[in-house]
């Protein structure tokens, strides 16, 4: 099932970039070439956006329950079922709500956007 750092979602679409290594480089006056050192792995930034479809509350609830998530590493499983795990979570947009013609419920969407730590 679709979910954002263990919330159930009704869908989660989105990709999550893997880690590179990444290089410090640098050239010294009078020397030819350059110098390079291996700083690590980063730059892996990811973005998704989660679904709700319920009732207002629920929404309501499902948006706080993933906006409390920020600052924390969290997985977060895509509607293909596939885990991104190790995901720093720095930011969680605004909710958007729309009413659902139909059924009378509503339907929630809400980015979340950071970077993967492992």
């Amino acid at each position: 099932m679709a979910s954002i750092g263990g919330v159930s979602c009704s869908f989660v679409r989105g990709s999550a970039s893997p880690l590179k290594t990444q290089l410090a480089i640098w050239r010294v006056p009078g020397l030819n070439g350059y110098g390079a050192m291996d700083v690590g792995s980063g730059d892996a930034p990811f973005q998704f956006t989660g679904v709700k479809y319920g009732s207002l509350s629920t929404v309501e609830s499902w948006a706080t329950q993933i906006a409390l998530l920020q600052g924390q590493v969290i997985s977060i499983t895509d509607d293909h079922g596939t885990v991104h795990p190790n995901l720093l979570l720095v930011g969680v947009s605004p909710p958007a709500r729309t009413a659902e013609s139909g059924n009378g419920g509503v339907r929630g969407e809400i980015m979340v956007q950071g970077v993967a730590t492992a």
